[in-house]
């Protein structure tokens, strides 16, 4: 009974260390992995014991004719022991609908095995938490729109210079412009917004961080010669440079003290969800009025331009000044 237990608990430990391809793990390897965990074999027993269990599992030696490479088959359901379970599946049928737009494609290679083996295992349940992904449902805020075209080879080369952090040559279109032009950039990372992917990268010539849309990158190769450059500005970091530059700054003053007066569904969207930390609004008859320190930017605008009769600029006056000159031009217009 103890040699049998022995050999099943080291044909489990066999399977759990075989990786997916296109990564791959050797006999020897294998040999090696076993006498760290306490069992006691040798080389010949690991090779016998790898062909027995090709013949029950999803596993191939690979191409190698002298070194065999050992893998699960790239369309392999992956090996848990314990199974999947319904609240693990469903974390991963999440991650295929709503992350993989951030994900490296490597990544998302190696992931879809469990990809898989999740829809598997929630297509075959009919419990409450296999039934979980028809309760949700995210919409976006505004009128939906489609999201633009990528260069999937583009997409990928950019994906993997961001994860190992080479230099990139890259051909782009800026937003106007009718040709592309040869750029040398250090890639800092990713943002995503309004179904648009852009690069945050460093120009090596200026040494500025920019932002590069992925749908109007027309080529983009690594250059390992180059070196990876940092930006200037020693305060970067991905997420502050997003909240700062993708609310599209209008300039001085960085923030500004709002005083609008709302009425209608605009102040209950407002009570709802705050447009910033330091807000109070004080109701009357005639509507409320809302105070709150938010940024200047172009979204601010969009923003109070979308409430239409229901917002009123009080202050500041050079925001109210700016409203009314946009609205006396839109009226010329419509006349």
């Amino acid at each position: 009974m103890l040699d049998i237990t022995s050999t099943f608990q080291r044909y489990l430990e066999m399977l759990k260390s075989i990786p997916h391809h296109p990564d791959y793990i050797t006999a020897s390897q294998l040999l090696e992995k076993l006498e760290k965990k306490g069992f006691t074999t040798n080389i010949r027993t690991v090779q016998r014991d790898l062909l027995m269990l090709k013949e029950l599992f999803e596993i191939s030696p690979g191409d190698e004719v002298k070194s065999k490479r050992w893998h699960y088959k790239p369309n392999a359901l992956p090996f848990i022991a314990p199974s999947l379970d319904d609240h693990a599946a469903l974390s991963f049928i999440f991650v295929q609908k709503f992350l993989i737009s951030m994900m490296p494609p490597d990544s998302i290679k190696t992931l879809d095995p469990w990809f898989r083996a999740a829809s598997k295992r929630l297509s075959s349940r009919r419990g409450n938490t296999a039934k979980w992904q028809e309760k949700v449902h995210i919409l976006t805020t505004g009128l939906p729109r489609l999201s633009p075209a990528i260069n999937p080879v583009v997409q990928s080369t950019v994906y993997q210079a961001v994860l190992n952090e080479w230099p990139l040559r890259i051909k782009y279109r800026a937003r106007g412009a009718n040709e592309h032009k040869e750029h040398l950039i250090s890639p800092l990372g990713l943002v995503v917004k309004g179904g648009i992917i852009y690069l945050v990268a460093t120009h090596n010539g200026k040494g500025d961080a920019l932002q590069f849309a992925l749908h109007r990158t027309q080529d983009a190769e690594p250059d390992k010669q180059a070196d990876y450059i940092k930006p200037l500005k020693k305060w970067i970091n991905l997420h502050s440079y997003a909240e700062e530059k993708f609310g599209f700054p209008m300039g001085e003053p960085e923030t500004l003290t709002l005083k609008i007066h709302l009425t209608g569904h605009a102040v209950i969207s407002v009570t709802d969800c705050p447009v910033s930390k330091k807000q109070s609004v004080v109701k009357s008859d005639e509507g409320s009025l809302l105070t709150a320190e938010v940024p200047n930017t172009l979204e601010l605008r969009q923003w109070i331009r979308s409430l239409g009769l229901d917002a009123t600029i009080i202050e500041p006056i050079s925001l109210r000044r700016e409203f009314k000159q946009d609205l006396e031009l839109l009226s010329k217009r419509y006349n």
